[in-house]
């Protein structure tokens, strides 16, 4: 993107940049735009998602002596403002950045992306530039949501730095395969739900590191200098990296001993390759290998039914209008909180849906359908792999659930009754210890987050399709759970 590109754009045009990690974004408005506004005596609002980044591209303007243009902020920065019904101004900046802008739909636990999103890309008087690896959802949302037409740069994909592509299924294969990278010292970056990465970080904590947000009570595990230095060298020295997706973004590993990748965060495509895209290239860089986690059908089908269920609210709002949608949901909230309650033009308020939120959840579930019908063995593994242009291999078979089935068939036949507290003297009968050995076994998460209610766990059981379910009684004056029988 030249000088001459930039002298083109206008005032309210929308640039989207769409372009691998580590292929020149973030270079590009730190050097070609940077100078072309020092001598137009422009200003640039750099927008960044995570604090890590903004601390990361802070430090790296202030060392090149480039604060006089560039100004870093975050996008919460923006949607607290907002919130707090102030008007946030753009009006000392000729260019908004967003950094990272599939940020607006990647954040499930902020429902406020859509504010900040909606300030930006309605701004009449900058150019808006919109820059990711994935950024193909927002791109077509604002094409077909907003009507406005945007200008498109991009750099096609190229996958060729994974020397090898492998999927698994059973959580004892990657047991194994984690067991097996310690044993042979093969340096490895894990993303993984907030729940296995502590749990495989207390197991190997002498040779890893942990993180996570800050938001969470398990930060606390976290070492917070060592990731610094992470950051700031683009490297670490341990043997293991535990990590959330917390650091899909901002990090970058320049390190010739990184030997593996491996990833399991669930189904979104855009996360997965962000995880990949951490590992960055040198002239003397190794291919790496990428293990990732594997889906069957019927776990495909159990996101799915999560994923209609959190649209409902919306889709009967949707088609019925607002007041049909009071008599249905009469005081009852969208627990999913895509429809939420805001102002109306006659100074009261009314329910409204948000947008992004409800559009990224419709694509996800189409493309689970898709994906579903794909291939006519592993749909999910072809998929990738077929998106990432690359061969694969699978470490074990395609999950069918019978060894879970068989522990709850256990369970029931022997009538064992699994106790919730343990602050009581119990006999040999009540097998307290069993109750954590049923939550890993039905190991259902949403959001990274481990269910362990009666309630969630059930409803894991009813998707799986598992003819089984807990109850939840009292005895001796202890709480138990005991497994019964559905009708099939």
């Amino acid at each position: 993107i030249t000088n001459v590109d930039i002298g083109y754009w206008r005032d309210g045009d929308v640039i989207t940049i769409k372009a691998p990690c580590g292929n020149g974004k973030s270079h590009f408005i730190k050097n070609t735009l940077y100078t072309y506004c020092k001598e137009n005596n422009y200003k640039i609002l750099f927008l960044i998602h995570r604090n890590n980044c903004k601390d990361q591209f802070q430090a790296e303007i202030e060392k090149d002596s480039k604060t006089d243009i560039i100004h870093i902020m975050s996008y919460q920065k923006i949607e607290v403002d907002l919130k707090r019904g102030k008007d946030f101004s753009f009006k000392n900046y000729k260019y908004i950045v967003c950094d990272e802008f599939h940020y607006f739909v990647s954040d499930t636990f902020n429902k406020y992306t859509d504010l900040s999103f909606n300030h930006i890309v309605y701004a009449p008087n900058q150019v808006k530039i919109f820059m990711s690896a994935t950024g193909e959802f927002m791109s077509r949302f604002i094409n077909t949501q907003t009507n406005i037409e945007t200008i498109n740069y991009e750099i096609e994909p190229n996958y060729s730095f994974i020397k090898k592509l492998e999927f698994y299924y059973s959580d004892k294969v990657l047991d194994n395969y984690i067991e097996d990278a310690y044993i042979n010292k093969r340096k490895t970056i894990f993303f993984l739900s907030l729940t296995d990465a502590l749990k495989y970080y207390n197991k190997y904590k002498h040779c890893s590191l942990f993180n996570c947000s800050e938001s969470k009570s398990e930060y606390k595990y976290v070492n917070k200098e060592a990731i610094q230095n992470v950051l700031k060298n683009e490297k670490f020295d341990q043997l293991f990296l535990f990590t959330t997706t917390v650091m899909d973004a901002g990090l970058n590993i320049i390190d010739d001993e990184l030997e593996n990748i491996v990833v399991d965060v669930g189904i979104d495509l855009d996360v997965i390759i962000q995880c990949i895209g951490r590992k960055r290239l040198t002239p003397t860089s190794n291919k790496i290998n990428v293990l990732m986690k594997g889906y069957s059908n019927k776990r495909l089908g159990g996101f799915e039914t999560r994923l209609n269920d959190s649209i409902k609210h919306a889709e009967y709002l949707r088609k019925n209008g607002l007041s049909m949608y009071m008599k249905e949901y009469y005081r009852e909230h969208d627990p999913y909180q895509i429809v939420y309650e805001d102002e109306n033009n006659f100074g009261g308020t009314s329910k409204k849906i948000n947008q992004l939120r409800y559009w990224k959840t419709i694509s996800m579930i189409a493309n689970i359908e898709f994906i579903k019908g794909y291939s006519k063995y592993n749909n999910y593994c072809t998929y990738i792999s077929d998106k990432l242009g690359l061969r694969y291999s699978i470490k074990d078979t395609e999950e069918t659930d019978k060894s879970l089935e068989e522990y709850l068939k256990y369970l029931y036949d022997n009538e064992i009754r699994i106790v919730k507290s343990i602050t009581e003297k119990l006999s040999d009968k009540f097998q307290y210890e069993l109750q954590k050995n049923l939550i890993d076994a039905i190991n259902l998460s949403i959001n990274g987050k481990q269910m362990k209610t009666v309630k969630t766990l059930n409803s894991g059981l009813d998707m799986l399709d598992i003819h089984y379910n807990i109850g939840q009684f009292r005895t001796g004056g202890v709480t138990c759970w005991m497994i019964g029988e559905t009708e099939k």
